[in-house]
């Protein structure tokens, strides 16, 4: 399989998706409209062959679209413990 071609653009959503942020979220922290964010959520979904954005974020780790590092995890939900 070759790896899908996604936009710089469609890649910072895709990121913004992975953090669970709305369409509405998403639009404000980039500076754009809420509707060019559906647009560049419908090509990912195209380009990865996904349904939904949870699949969309699930293939673009397992196909190296996303990378660990791109999500801010809280630190709460970080184990203290080995």
């Amino acid at each position: 399989m070759t790896r899908p071609v996604i936009t710089p653009a469609q890649a910072a959503v895709l990121r913004d998706a992975a953090q669970g942020l709305s369409v509405y979220e998403s639009a404000n922290r980039r500076h754009i409209s809420p509707r060019t964010v559906q647009t560049h959520r419908g090509a990912i979904l195209g380009a990865l062959g996904a349904s939904r954005m949870a699949h969309a974020v699930a293939l673009g780790y397992e196909l190296g679209v996303l990378k660990r590092g791109d999500v801010d995890v809280p630190q709460k939900l970080i184990s203290r413990t080995g």
